[in-house]
C-alpha cells in the first residue's frame, strides 16, 4: 500500500511516531512539509505506515447523523473577538476548569506552529483563524504523555490533524475531546512568509487577524497591527495573499481533493462560520458573528451540553446549513490559474507574481 505525494496532507502522524526519529518534514518550494525517511537509520517497523490516516483511512462512516446547531457566546466580549461566534474560547475554558490542558494553532511570529495552553491567557493565542497550514510538531506525542498521566486534553485543529491525532494515539481516551474545523483549505507557509517579507518588509509584527469583526461579520477584514503601532487593514480581496487564498491558488495540493470532508467525523465537536444563517435561522444574524455546530459524539454531547448556559442556539436544519457551507462536505476547487502561478514564481520576483495574479482572469 502506498500513498501519492500529493494526497499527503503534512499531519504529522507518522513523524511524531517514529521512535528512532528516522523522519524529517522538509519543505517542499511552498513551505508546505513532507516526510523524508532517513532509509541509514530506519529498521522498516512499519509504524509510520501504520498511523497514517490516509493509508488508514475507515470508509465504512457512521451509523447516526450529527446534531447541527446554530449559536453564539452570551458574553459579547468573547464573540467579538473570536473569527465567528466564540464557541471555541467556551469549549476551552471547559477543559481548563477540568484542570485539562488545550492545544490549538498560535502564531509565533509570523509562523503557524500548534501548541499547548494551561490556562486562560494562554489560550488566547489559539483565537482566530490562521490562513496558513500549523506545524503539529510533536504536539501529537505531548498529548498522548497528557492523557496517560490522566489528564484531560481538548485538541483542536483541522479535519486532517485530528485524524492524525486519532491513528497515532491507536486507541480511545475518556478524557480526549477532539473539535475540528470546517475547512476551506490550508495556505502554503512559505507563500505567507514571503508574503509578510515582501510586502511589509518582514516588520515587527504584534497582532494578525484574518478574520476582524470591527465593521461587521460579514465584512471582514485581514488586520496586521506592527510593533511600531501601524496598522495595516484590507478587504480579503484587497490584498494579495488573502485574495489567493480565497481563490485557492496556493494552498495544500491534498486541500483540493480531501479526504476528510463530510459528516463523517472523527472528532467529537465540528465548528465554523455559520454563514447563509439569515436563510435558515434568520434571528440569529445580526452581523456579530454565528457559529455552526455539529455534534458527533456522545462526548460531544457532553461538551456541548456543559457549554448551553453560556450560549444563545438553537437546532437547524442539517441540510440546509450544509449547502450555505459547502466545504463542510466538499474540497476548495483547485483555481485553474494555479499553474501559471508557480511557474511565475520560478522566473519573477515574488510581488510582480502576486501583482499579476490579482490580475489574472481563469
Amino acid at each position: 500500500m502506498s500513498m501519492k505525494k500529493k494526497e499527503c496532507t503534512g499531519c504529522m502522524a507518522c513523524y511524531n511516531a517514529c521512535t528512532r526519529n528516522c523522519i524529517k518534514m522538509k519543505k517542499e518550494f511552498d513551505g508546505c512539509y513532507y516526510p523524508h525517511i532517513n532509509k541509514t537509520n530506519c529498521i522498516d517497523c512499519g509504524k509510520c505506515r501504520s498511523v497514517c490516516p490516509i493509508l488508514n483511512r475507515d470508509e465504512t462512516g457512521m451509523e447516526e447523523e450529527p446534531d447541527v446547531y446554530v449559536g453564539y457566546c452570551n458574553d459579547n466580549a468573547i464573540r467579538q473577538s473570536s473569527s465567528s461566534g466564540g464557541i471555541f474560547p467556551l469549549a476551552a475554558e471547559w477543559c481548563l476548569d477540568k484542570g485539562g490542558v488545550v492545544f490549538g494553532a498560535e502564531f509565533r511570529g509570523v509562523k503557524v506552529v500548534h501548541s499547548s495552553g494551561e490556562n486562560y491567557h494562554e489560550i488566547e493565542k489559539f483565537k482566530g483563524s490562521k490562513y496558513v497550514q500549523s506545524d503539529i510538531g510533536t504536539t501529537y506525542r505531548e498529548a498522548e504523555k497528557l492523557l496517560n498521566e490522566g489528564r484531560y486534553v481538548l485538541f483542536t485543529g483541522l479535519p486532517c490533524q485530528i485524524e492524525g491525532l486519532k491513528s497515532y494515539l491507536g486507541k480511545e481516551y475518556e478524557r480526549l475531546y477532539t473539535v475540528d474545523l470546517i475547512c476551506h483549505g490550508v495556505g502554503a507557509p512559505g507563500i505567507w512568509e514571503k508574503y509578510i517579507k515582501v510586502f511589509h518588509n518582514n516588520k515587527a509584527i504584534e497582532f494578525i487577524n484574518f478574520k476582524n469583526k470591527d465593521v461587521g461579520w460579514n465584512h471582514e477584514q485581514f488586520v496586521i497591527r506592527f510593533s511600531d503601532g501601524k496598522e495595516y487593514s484590507r478587504f480579503p480581496l484587497e490584498d494579495s495573499y488573502t485574495y489567493g487564498f480565497n481563490n485557492n491558488v496556493f494552498l495544500r495540493e491534498a486541500c483540493y481533493e480531501c479526504k476528510f470532508k463530510g459528516k463523517d467525523r472523527n472528532s467529537d465537536l465540528t465548528i465554523g462560520d455559520a454563514w447563509g444563517v439569515e436563510r435558515y435561522a434568520p434571528r440569529f444574524r445580526d452581523d456579530k458573528g454565528c457559529s455552526l455546530i455539529f455534534v458527533h459524539s456522545k462526548k460531544g454531547q457532553i461538551l456541548f451540553q456543559d457549554m448551553a448556559t453560556k450560549i444563545e442556539f438553537a437546532r437547524t436544519d442539517q441540510e440546509k446549513a450544509i449547502y450555505y457551507n459547502p466545504r463542510m462536505v466538499s474540497s476548495s476547487p483547485k483555481s485553474a490559474y494555479r499553474n501559471q502561478f508557480y511557474n511565475n514564481l520560478k522566473k519573477y520576483p515574488f510581488w510582480l507574481c502576486m501583482r499579476i495574479m490579482m490580475n489574472s482572469k481563469e
